[in-house]
């Protein structure tokens, strides 16, 4: 029996990793009421770590629309990209307003061009 190589158990997990992220949908829109807790260390550490998640879902979501619809590639690059500037506010203490946050998370945009149904 041959053993497996050191490669594809990580590799599995990244497939796995990426079809969660991809397959499964995520809410279009935060509601307006959201509030973050960006005062306290550890709402800050949540937040960033939601964020995170949310930065990977929607770069894996940019990877995988390339050749079907290039909008939508572009539209979750775009929302990547928004993602990683509030992370970045955060983590260098500067204060997020629940706007800017809320609008980092939001996917209406991608969802409309064809993303997921709504």
């Amino acid at each position: 029996m041959k053993s497996v190589g050191p490669l594809v158990i990580p590799v599995a997990l990244l497939f796995a990793a990426c079809a969660a992220t991809t397959l499964s949908p995520r809410a279009a829109s935060v509601p307006p009421t959201t509030q973050f807790d960006t005062a306290t260390p550890s709402g800050r550490q949540a937040l960033i770590a939601q964020l995170k998640q949310a930065e990977l879902a929607d770069k894996m979501d940019s990877m995988s629309w390339t050749d079907s619809n290039a909008s939508l590639d572009i539209a979750w690059h775009q929302k990547q990209e928004e993602v990683q500037n509030v992370i970045a506010r955060l983590e260098s203490g500067e204060r997020v307003p629940n706007e800017e946050i809320r609008r980092a998370l939001d996917n209406s945009l991608p969802h409309r061009l064809g993303g997921y149904p709504n």
